[in-house]
């Protein structure tokens, strides 16, 4: 176990990673890397940020994390906005005040929650649903 000197597949910056195993097998990998330094790595993931203004919204937590929460992020956002284009001309404008909130909290859902995990920890949800089920509880409250 040791810190193996690389260079950055992008770059071509020297830096520093922790490498385990044998000398031999340490200086193959070495040799054959393709790994990033932490400047291109965020500068991949500030460019992905790009494309979607979503995921232009800083999360926090690891690099994988940070990752994966973005493309879960950006699909939930997808069906959320998806069903409130479609059920928003739906409502019967008495309600529409009632309503209102209830997509205001969806659209701002980025924004409420920061966190890789909040989103992680949700992958399998059904976004509509969720929806839904703030329109209801509104509803009820009325």
């Amino acid at each position: 176990m040791g810190r193996t000197a690389v260079t950055c597949a992008k770059c071509g910056t020297n830096y520093n990673v922790q490498m385990y195993g044998k000398h031999s097998d340490r200086d193959y990998r070495a040799a054959n890397w393709q790994g990033l330094c932490e400047n291109c790595k965020a500068a991949e993931i500030s460019d992905a940020a790009k494309d979607n203004a979503v995921s232009a919204l800083p999360l926090t937590g690891s690099e994988k994390q940070i990752k994966w929460a973005m493309q879960i992020r950006d699909k939930a956002m997808a069906e959320v906005m998806a069903f409130v284009a479609e059920y928003r001309p739906k409502i019967k404008p008495e309600h529409l005040d009632t309503i209102s909130p209830a997509f205001d909290r969806a659209e701002k859902m980025p924004e409420n929650h920061p966190e890789a995990s909040w989103w992680i920890d949700r992958r399998d949800i059904d976004w509509a649903d969720l929806v839904k089920s703030e329109i209801k509880r509104l509803m009820t409250q009325k």
